[in-house]
């Protein structure tokens, strides 16, 4: 307790703060006073020293433990890491990165792991967690989680490599493409090197836009992602001209007369015969024609006697 500059009131200072490795710091003067220490203040153990009277200049010391209270779901907000949904193409990979992010964050126990990871994961991925935590328990050492985790998602077969090997560039945007290649092979494979991946994209473009760049200038992939990124005219173009190509032929097969309606002298029209209002009636008519035929047939053929006296 100190008296203030007028020398009329007490104030209850904070004169210096000691850890527990014994290194002492001493407070400036203009900082004394414990109303600038917010933090400190709203401690119960600050409650106790300011309930106790201290005369001016008499002091007083108490320790207050340094208590860590994660909050596992803020800290799920600020990962950086996608979600696992149960499709992720590397199950193993994405494991092993969500174990980096708890070392970054110094998450070491094995409770506080299980926990976060029921915030890291969905779709049907949360399915397998909630078996596992009726077998297992939050109580279970990580080590028999993440071993549960990779038994179950990681792929044994070749259907992603497959996919990641052979998505190849349609249509849309280039740089788009570009991106989500690299993506998929390096969550196949995440030790890939920069040219390979370099090889392995370009490879799925089509001829025109793989001529347009120096192989040469490209050390990393971001090399690559820019100058496709300067060939989006030739994506644009190549759809417009597919477009264009469409409708020049359909009205190419519209610049053909229609013969039903050239027949039923209904004028020239250009349209497909498919699509013709009198197509039905045509079909119509020559049902009947042929069923009077048939008619025609038969009475012709008869052994009628009136047919035989006229035949003598």
């Amino acid at each position: 307790m100190l008296g203030s500059v007028d020398g009329k009131s007490n104030i209850l200072c904070v004169t210096r703060i000691t850890t527990i490795e014994n290194w002492t710091f001493k407070i400036p003067p203009k900082y004394l006073d414990c109303q600038h220490h917010v933090d400190l203040i709203k401690t119960a153990a600050f409650a106790k020293v300011k309930n106790i009277s201290l005369q001016r200049n008499q002091f007083r010391k108490n320790s207050q433990e340094k208590t860590e209270q994660i909050n596992i779901t803020k800290i799920a907000i600020d990962l950086v890491i996608e979600k696992y949904t149960g499709k992720t193409t590397n199950a193993e990979q994405w494991i092993a990165s969500s174990e980096k992010e708890c070392e970054l964050l110094h998450i070491d126990r094995s409770d506080k792991k299980i926990e976060l990871l029921k915030l890291c994961i969905e779709n049907s991925a949360t399915d397998w967690y909630s078996c596992t935590l009726l077998k297992l328990t939050a109580d279970t050492e990580w080590t028999q989680w993440r071993d549960s985790f990779c038994n179950t998602f990681i792929s044994k077969g070749w259907s992603s490599i497959k996919y990641a090997m052979q998505y190849e560039y349609i249509s849309g945007s280039l740089l788009e493409y570009s991106i989500k290649k690299e993506k998929l092979l390096l969550q196949i494979r995440k030790t890939i090197d920069s040219d390979t991946l370099i090889d392995l994209i370009a490879m799925r473009l089509r001829n025109e836009i793989i001529e347009k760049i120096d192989r040469e200038k490209l050390q990393r992939t971001e090399d690559l992602h820019n100058e496709i990124g300067k060939l989006e005219y030739l994506a644009t173009k190549k759809n417009k001209d597919t477009k264009k190509t469409k409708v020049n032929t359909d009205n190419k097969k519209n610049k053909t007369p229609c013969k039903i309606c050239k027949h039923k002298e209904k004028g020239t029209r250009f349209h497909y015969e498919d699509e013709c209002w009198f197509k039905d009636q045509n079909k119509q008519g020559r049902r009947e024609k042929n069923i009077n035929n048939l008619a025609l047939d038969v009475d012709l053929s008869t052994d009628d006697p009136k047919y035989l006296m006229c035949h003598h």
